[in-house]
């Protein structure tokens, strides 16, 4: 076990696996009292740790989503003759109410005192406990630890993870190893989400549970479709037979090729969205700033989609003439300039002033608009026209969410937020590296194309 000073000046204690686990005694939500050493010798023993469960940056809702996986599995768990608790700092009345609310299965054990949570997880600077499973035997004996679960991106970071994670595999079998055994080999290389839960995969199967319903746990506790896909080639290679290392490597390049093509599509989407804010909230904006009517505020406000449809085509005509990143880059340092002046303003202004910047934000906003889309074609030329569409389509969406967000902020601090984030992506753009000579595409029949880019 390894000793660390915190914040709060006080020892606390790192458990790591092949540790004696320390015993406790804490009250259920039931109202009795559980210790560790009542089950020695009698039952494996899951402590699931966790901060609060009322709380802004944790809500109880968030928490039993966290829990879910484990409720999925749980007359496994039981099954194995293993014992599952849930601990946090929260008293006995707040773990009843919690666990009535969401008809979990468990008990949960109030560690008000916090001094469980601090010789297992440990605590954070606000004093919660941070968030870790620990596995223990019949024996006390710490035999797995799962920390710094990331609930948010819990299921991101796995699926981020999958096509490293199947080639792997996919490579290990080849040599010989069989499928629980290259996945233990994957296991013991990796490190963060996606080596827990095929680490539980692994501790399932030798609870006694079936490689089958191990697998179709592991898909209902991540419920990802990239997850789904590869559980789903395991069981049909498994049952009908097949190359399963050819089907991993396989769907390791698919998988690969769909999380860059997702990452192109969120970029070019991007400025879509921050169009339909600004003109969503422009003539709530002049009505409110200038004390005019609704009508003459709504022309005030349209003329920035009047511009944008003269400007996004300028934008491509200027890509084409001096170059994608040479224009993106001038064209988002002109937006960012314009929309700093938007933030500046007042009532004081004259109204036509106000209305020229908005128009010169509208134009260099949308002609940047025009050089993302001719970007379009260079991530995969036979998927262009739906790539495109895409991207034209995604820029309603944030019209809509604005309704929601324009009512938290004050418009000079929106214009100011967009400046700072187009600001952000000039930097960005000052990297590109823009593709010049041919460029290779892999075609369906599998033959390789070389294509000119102009």
């Amino acid at each position: 076990m390894v000793i660390s000073y915190h914040l709060q000046h006080q020892l606390e204690i790192d458990m790591e696996v092949g540790d004696s686990a320390p015993d406790f005694e804490l009250e259920a939500n039931d109202g009795t009292k559980v210790s560790l050493k009542s089950f020695a010798g009698q039952n494996n023993i899951v402590l699931c740790f966790y901060p609060k469960n009322h709380l802004f940056a944790c809500p109880s809702k968030k928490v039993f989503d966290m829990a879910k996986g484990v409720i999925s599995v749980y007359d496994e768990i039981l099954a194995t003759n293993s014992k599952l608790f849930a601990i946090s700092i929260d008293t006995v009345e707040s773990q009843k109410k919690f666990v009535e609310e969401y008809d979990i299965p468990y008990l949960h054990l109030s560690d008000t005192q916090k001094d469980t949570c601090k010789k297992y997880p440990g605590t954070n600077i606000a004093g919660l406990a941070k968030r870790a499973t620990f596995i223990i035997d019949k024996n006390g004996t710490i035999k797995n630890i799962f920390r710094d679960i990331d609930v948010k991106n819990h299921g991101k970071e796995i699926v981020e993870s999958l096509p490293d994670v199947l080639a792997q595999v996919s490579g290990s079998m080849r040599s010989g190893s069989t499928l629980n055994s290259a996945i233990e080999t994957m296991v013991n290389e990796s490190k963060g989400p996606v080596g827990q839960e095929f680490a539980l995969l692994l501790k399932e199967q030798k609870m006694g549970i079936s490689q089958q319903d191990a697998l179709e746990n592991l898909g209902e506790r991540i419920n990802s479709e990239d997850v789904d896909l590869v559980v789903t080639a395991a069981l049909i290679a498994r049952d009908v037979g097949g190359n399963l290392a050819e089907t991993f490597e396989r769907l390791s390049i698919m998988l690969r090729k769909k999380i860059e093509m997702e990452g192109k599509i969120k970029a070019l989407t991007s400025q879509g969205k921050l169009q339909g804010w600004v003109v969503s909230m422009l003539p709530l904006f002049f009505k409110d700033t200038f004390m005019i009517p609704i009508a003459l505020a709504g022309i005030f406000g349209a003329c920035f989609a009047v511009v944008d449809v003269f400007s996004c085509p300028s934008g491509g005509f200027i890509s084409d003439k001096f170059g994608r990143k040479n224009s993106l880059v001038i064209l988002l340092a002109g937006a960012a300039i314009g929309f700093l002046g938007m933030s500046m303003i007042t009532p004081e202004w004259p109204i036509a002033m106000a209305v020229a910047v908005m128009m010169f934000s509208s134009f260099f906003l949308g002609s940047a608009a025009g050089c993302v889309f001719a970007v379009v074609p260079l991530i995969k030329r036979r998927l262009t026209g739906q790539i495109a569409g895409m991207v034209g389509a995604y820029g309603n969406i944030g019209a809509v969410l604005f309704l929601t967000v324009f009512s938290f902020v004050e418009p000079s601090v929106f214009f100011l937020t967009i400046s700072g984030g187009i600001a952000f992506a000039f930097v960005c753009s000052m990297f590109l590296d823009e593709p010049s000579g041919t460029m290779a595409e892999v075609m369906p029949d599998g033959t390789v194309q070389l294509i000119e880019v102009h």
